[in-house]
């Protein structure tokens, strides 16, 4: 069994990514942060297993460089 530690997504949009997790995936929101530029969202083991942080329109890393789009940090634990 694979359970979600925590995740952390910048997003462009946040409403719509949101709406994703929480219609599609089934997590619930937990709450907003960041002069509400940021929703948690769970799926009931912790307070909240999933960050999404609005970054908008801001242009994407160089090639071969991480940056501000996408997983930011994550754990799984595996049983």
């Amino acid at each position: 069994m694979v359970t979600l530690g925590h995740v952390v997504f910048y997003v462009r949009d946040l409403e719509k990514s949101t709406a994703f997790y929480r219609d599609v995936v089934g997590l619930e929101v937990a709450g907003r942060i960041f002069n509400d530029r940021a929703a948690m969202l769970t799926g009931g083991a912790t307070h909240h297993e999933l960050l999404l942080i609005e970054i908008g329109a801001a242009p994407g890393p160089l090639p071969g460089r991480s940056g501000p789009h996408g997983r930011w940090s994550r754990t799984a634990r595996c049983r």
